[in-house]
């Protein structure tokens, strides 16, 4: 999509999943230290990883686009 004009109701859906992703994050993040299977843990931090970047990426998009 070449628009960067995000409407006032995407810029908040935007950040509301950004939000839900930082809290996500934590949780795992936070629950990591309670789990003794390594393949788990291993999965959750696969998903720590994947999780920081699409919070990058929601944040480079807000940088980004023009609000109208």
């Amino acid at each position: 999509m070449n628009n960067r004009q995000l409407g006032t109701h995407e810029m908040l859906e935007v950040h509301e999943l950004l939000n839900f992703k930082n809290v996500c994050m934590t949780k795992t993040k936070t629950m990591m230290g309670l789990v003794s299977c390594q393949e788990l843990q291993g999965l959750m931090q696969e998903d720590v990883q994947n999780s920081a970047k699409a919070i990058q990426d929601y944040q480079a998009l807000l940088s980004r686009a023009n609000y109208i």
